[in-house]
């Protein structure tokens, strides 16, 4: 039963991935290995493509690192995606992230501070960077809340640049699903000065299917709402995607 789930799950977002592919799908609490002790090494490949009246090629790399240990956990991820059309290139998107954090003695939540930066046109802006501190807190059944203050700086594909800082609000938890893991996270984040006019929402999925020990298949799911969107873009935005992970 688990098998036939699993195939038909890859065939089915398989067919959808190669439809829609805006941009990179980037999980950060699925990398991060958050109460796991020791160094993991990690490279994503998601490759897709379609023809007819058009040539159509993407092709996505990431590298993750993670150190983690009982006193500290550290991470960085590198993502770089590529879109080809007729051959040449026709845009690119890049992505990083770096994230630590502290370990209390309470046990009840942590101290964790991050630095982001994208270059993505595939939403409309041309470099995204956002800094940020706060709390990670532990809830029942593995679930994570946290909220954390971040200084956002945003430069449009037209140029137009802003500044704001906002407060940041997730909340992730992992799943048992086919004897596979699944994990989900919803993400808030208002400006601090209006927090109901201008705010952004998201929630990732990535179901992860173990293939064997260093090999897996996910299958990458994201929805995003910017309620003031740059350049007049649209409020909404959502991926889907598959990709292989080698673990090294």
């Amino acid at each position: 039963m688990r098998k036939l789930i699993n195939r038909f799950l890859l065939v089915l977002f398989s067919f959808l991935s190669s439809e829609i592919y805006p941009q990179a799908i980037v999980d950060i609490e699925q990398i991060r290995k958050n109460g796991e002790i020791g160094i993991f090494k990690s490279a994503d490949l998601l490759l897709a493509s379609s023809s007819g009246n058009e040539d159509r090629s993407d092709i996505e790399l990431g590298i993750n690192y993670v150190n983690n240990s009982d006193k500290n956990e550290f991470m960085v991820t590198i993502n770089k995606s590529e879109r080809k059309k007729d051959k040449a290139i026709e845009d690119e998107a890049f992505f990083t992230h770096i994230r630590y954090l502290k370990k209390l003695p309470n046990n009840k939540f942590d101290v964790e501070g991050y630095f982001q930066r994208s270059e993505n046109p595939f939403q409309s802006y041309s470099i995204r960077d956002i800094a940020g501190i706060g709390l990670r807190f532990k809830l029942f059944q593995n679930s994570k809340f946290g909220v954390s203050v971040l200084d956002e700086k945003e430069e449009s594909l037209l140029g137009i640049k802003t500044a704001t800082t906002r407060v940041n609000f997730y909340l992730s938890r992992p799943f048992i699903f086919a004897e596979n893991n699944l994990n989900i996270s919803l993400f808030y984040q208002p400006k601090v000065a209006g927090f109901s006019e201008d705010y952004k929402t998201s929630l990732v999925a990535t179901y992860k299917i173990e293939i064997s020990e260093l090999f897996n298949i996910k299958i990458n799911y994201s929805n995003s709402l910017d309620s003031m969107p740059p350049d007049d873009a649209s409020k909404r935005d959502s991926s889907i995607s598959t990709s292989f992970e080698y673990k090294f």
